[in-house]
């Protein structure tokens, strides 16, 4: 937006320097350790189930009655935080893990999107597939994955599962990408 003139310089650095602050402060909660002593001493109504090794913030922050506030005594910057902060600071960590394997599917599905799909996989089409996506599938026989990919009716399960398969198929020939 910045670099076609939507964005003024000022909102830009605005914007760029909460970024950073946010990072930092993720970064924060999952790089500290606190021991078990620490943690009876710090937050007692984290201390149980106690923990038989160190535990990060982050980790802390994952219980379901968890909330950021509650982290205010370790960082008082947490404090200054507006609510839309606090919230994506949330669950950046508490999703992480999430957000991780929707990182690894998009780096699969387009390190597939050239791959060309051949008559045997439309021979052997997975049967987890949908019965539409199938038969769409079949009626258009596209050369490629991308191309299978948007076809109307190829739901993200179907697709899911075909990428697997094909990955899976690579793996077994012995020329995985």
């Amino acid at each position: 937006a910045f670099s076609h003139g939507v964005l003024s310089s000022e909102k830009y650095a605005s914007i760029s320097h909460r970024a950073e602050e946010l990072a930092a402060l993720e970064q924060k909660f999952n790089a500290q350790r606190i021991t078990p002593s620490q943690l009876k001493e710090l937050f007692p109504e984290f201390a149980e189930p106690a923990p038989v090794s160190s535990v990060s913030p982050a980790q802390l922050l994952k219980r379901p009655d968890a909330g950021l506030h509650d982290f205010v005594r370790l960082y008082p910057e947490i404090g200054d935080l507006d609510r839309i902060a606090v919230l994506e600071i949330e669950a950046r960590i508490k999703y992480a893990g999430y957000i991780d394997q929707q990182h690894k599917e998009f780096a699969l599905r387009e390190s597939l999107q050239a791959e060309p799909l051949d008559a045997d996989f439309f021979a052997n089409i997975p049967v987890a597939v949908s019965k539409e996506a199938r038969m769409k599938i079949l009626a258009v026989k596209p050369s490629t994955v991308g191309l299978l990919a948007r076809i109307p009716g190829v739901r993200a399960s179907d697709l899911a599962v075909i990428l697997m398969t094909i990955k899976k198929r690579q793996h077994l020939n012995g020329n995985a990408k």
